[in-house]
């Protein structure tokens, strides 16, 4: 019997370099066997953990491994996607790619690349941002799994440009966010703020403080629900000053405060750990 986690946006954002539409965690057994008619102007992003599945594209027939990955379009034709042993235990992505040159992994080519710990974090993370109604959040974070595993594979940690100078800011603010700031991402990037700033507004028409305060104030409402961190815990981690300031921010961004969020969430989700729908508040 499948165990699936899941959640489809109706949200239809043009979020550059590209937009997640859906996210699934699927635990499958053997007798797991998807028929899916094509799916207009998408990509999939397709990652085993463990077991083993196979997609069928038309003619073609890809076996997948534990720790194998691939990327195929699902625009042109109709697919299927079976275990082919007694389980398959795969994350699924699909999505948009509003550059035509992202992403840079190899499309229709089955890659050993194996996801580490920090990586199924980010697909998590994706997954649970969708649920809260932040596309951009969860295209964010695929972006960054994509472009992290294709430094690992193809070295393209030097790729610079407005994308990828994103990319680099990108990982560098999830990873500092307690201590990051304007003027330390920019120095870590070697650029000035001033060129890191006409990035931001370039790709997302929003200034990069206002970037850095929406990754703390979403990474706040996943730890509100995901977690029984005291409110000032969560402060603290994020790197506010103090719970006031914390909780001023955060309501000034969602118009609630952040215990009102948490237990307004948990009433319909049930409880921390079993997040399902958030409230309905407008970003």
């Amino acid at each position: 019997m499948e165990e699936l986690d899941f959640c489809i946006s109706r949200e239809h954002i043009g979020f550059s370099p590209a937009a997640v539409d859906s996210i699934y965690h699927v635990f499958a057994d053997g007798d797991y066997h998807i028929r899916h008619l094509a799916i207009p102007d998408s990509l999939v992003f397709v990652a085993t953990l463990g077991g083993e599945g196979r997609l069928l594209l038309a003619e073609k027939s890809f076996l997948l491994h534990s720790g194998e990955i691939m990327i195929f379009d699902a625009s042109q034709r109709p697919f299927e996607y079976l275990c082919t042993g007694t389980n398959w235990n795969f994350w699924w992505f699909e999505f948009r790619a509003t550059e035509p040159d992202f992403p840079s992994l190899p499309r229709e080519i089955v890659i050993s690349l194996p996801l580490e710990e920090f990586h199924l974090r980010m697909c998590s993370e994706a997954l649970s941002s969708l649920k809260l109604k932040n596309s951009v959040a969860a295209s964010s974070l695929l972006i960054s799994l994509l472009s992290l595993l294709g430094q690992k594979d193809h070295g393209l940690s030097n790729v610079r440009g407005g994308v990828g100078l994103f990319q680099e800011a990108d990982r560098y603010i999830r990873r500092n966010l307690a201590s990051v700031t304007v003027q330390s991402t920019a120095m870590h990037l070697g650029i000035s703020e001033h060129t890191l700033l006409n990035i931001f507004q370039s790709l997302l028409g929003i200034r990069t403080v206002e970037y850095i305060h929406n990754m703390k104030t979403d990474m706040a409402r996943h730890l509100l629900i995901s977690s029984e961190k005291p409110i000032r815990e969560i402060a603290w981690e994020l790197g506010y000053a103090d719970q006031f300031v914390f909780s001023k921010s955060f309501r000034k961004r969602f118009g609630i405060s952040p215990s009102d969020y948490r237990a307004a969430a948990r009433s319909v989700s049930g409880g921390p750990g079993h997040i399902f729908h958030a409230p309905d508040i407008k970003d």
